[in-house]
Formats: C-alpha cells, structure tokens, sequence
C-alpha cells in the first residue's frame, strides 16, 4: 500500500487538491456571494421558477433550458436554493468533468500512463474560464461537459 501511494503520490495529491480547491471556491462563493451574482440573476431567477412550475421563459436568456430542467429534476434532493444551484455546476466539475475528459484523453493518448492522463485531466478541468465559473450558476459547466461527451467515441 505504501509503495502505491510512493509511485501514484503526486496524482493523489493533485487530485485531493483539484477536489478541495473547487470545494473551497464553491464555500467561499457561497459564503461571499450568497446572492445571484451577475448573469445569475437571470439564471436563478429562471431555474426558480421551473422548480415551482411555473414555465414562463425569461426572453433575457439565450441559452437552452437544459440546466434548469436538470435542475428541477435534482431539486426534490438539493432545493433550488442560490447555493444549491450552484452546487448542481460544482458537481459537474468534480465528479462528472474528470470522468468525461480522462476518457478523450484515453482515447488521444493511448500509450499515456493513468498518472499522466490524471494529471493532464486535472489540469484541464482547473482551467479559470471553466474552473471558476463551477462556483456559480452558469451554463458554462454543464454545456462544455456535455460537449465533450458528446465528442467520445
């Protein structure tokens, strides 16, 4: 046991650091930024109101109403509270993000090892377009996720 975390050591440890500094950005966000904060406001305004069935679409938005159904179907679990929102981002970027994208990049690299797949994976996914906007209730997350699945073989 000890020889395996010797040799996959730095990847565990990029890996606990990738999940606790989206954890923090997504604690401190919430804590700082309690509110919708700019283009949020449309966003959680939208979602809201899907949560209680009301189907009115905001002409504001521009972009597909995926994020709020998705929402809406995770809501009986989180809420749709500003912070559970957001959470719905987070959980893209920690859990489904890395799965998706260590796949492709399986694919691409196929002579790569797991540690360098991992690593490179990690550093994608920290990327501060994509890494910071995880702590927010934005389209971004989720719509590049689901374009990168759907680039998989």
């Amino acid at each position: 046991m000890a020889f395996a975390f010797k040799r996959n050591g730095p990847t565990a440890l990029a890996a606990i650091c990738f999940f606790l500094g989206t954890t923090l950005l997504f604690y401190f966000m919430n804590l700082k930024n309690p509110q919708p904060y700019m283009d949020e406001i449309f966003h959680v305004r939208q979602a809201q109101h899907y949560c209680r069935g009301n189907w009115d679409w905001d002409p504001a938005i521009t972009t597909p109403p995926g994020l709020y159904l998705l929402s809406l179907v995770l809501s009986p679990i989180l809420g749709c509270s500003v912070g559970a929102l957001r959470f719905v981002n987070a959980a893209a970027l920690v859990l489904i993000a890395p799965v998706v994208l260590f796949d492709i990049l399986k694919q691409l690299h196929p002579q790569s090892s797991n540690n360098a797949l991992i690593m490179r994976t990690l550093s994608m996914c920290s990327l501060p377009p994509l890494w910071f906007v995880s702590g927010l209730y934005y389209t971004d997350t989720w719509s590049t996720v689901l374009f990168l699945q759907s680039q998989d073989d």
